[in-house]
């Protein structure tokens, strides 16, 4: 079973600024590409997960806690009882890869934070979201 990871990019500063960078990212697979924002900063989005698509998370502006769970038994909603936990900062370059067979949910840790979210199948082109909430799935825990 492929295991979550983080691909860490990097920067450079000079005088007329500040390039990020993410080269180690392989786009080949990416289909579709959205972003979300919070509304508030106490707003948690949890849990959604995927059989067959894989993810990858980017902090594009702000902070996120993104926390993953491993899905045991999608129809019965079952998960391991680990969560990994990720902090995602747009002052430190990196992409969250999620893949098939694990529950995200994320929240904002500044206001104004933009999460860009890529995906490896265009929208509509398979049936695979599994929606938990926070309570009937696996409690959010901060």
């Amino acid at each position: 079973m492929l295991q979550p990871k983080i691909i860490q990019g990097g920067s450079h500063i000079d005088e007329r600024g500040t390039l990020q960078f993410l080269n180690d990212f392989d786009m080949k697979q990416v289909k579709r590409l959205y972003q979300t924002t919070n509304a508030t900063t106490s707003m948690v989005r949890a849990w959604m997960a995927h059989k067959i698509e894989s993810r990858w998370f980017f902090c594009a502006e702000g902070k996120f806690t993104v926390k993953l769970v491993r899905v045991l038994d999608f129809e019965k909603g079952l998960a391991s009882n680990e969560i990994i936990t990720y902090k995602l900062d747009s002052d430190n370059p990196q992409i969250l890869y999620i893949p098939p067979g694990y529950a995200s949910g994320f929240k904002t840790e500044v206001s104004n934070s933009k999460l860009l979210i890529f995906a490896d199948y265009a929208f509509g082109e398979i049936e695979d979201n599994f929606k938990f909430t926070t309570t009937d799935f696996l409690p959010w825990q901060s």
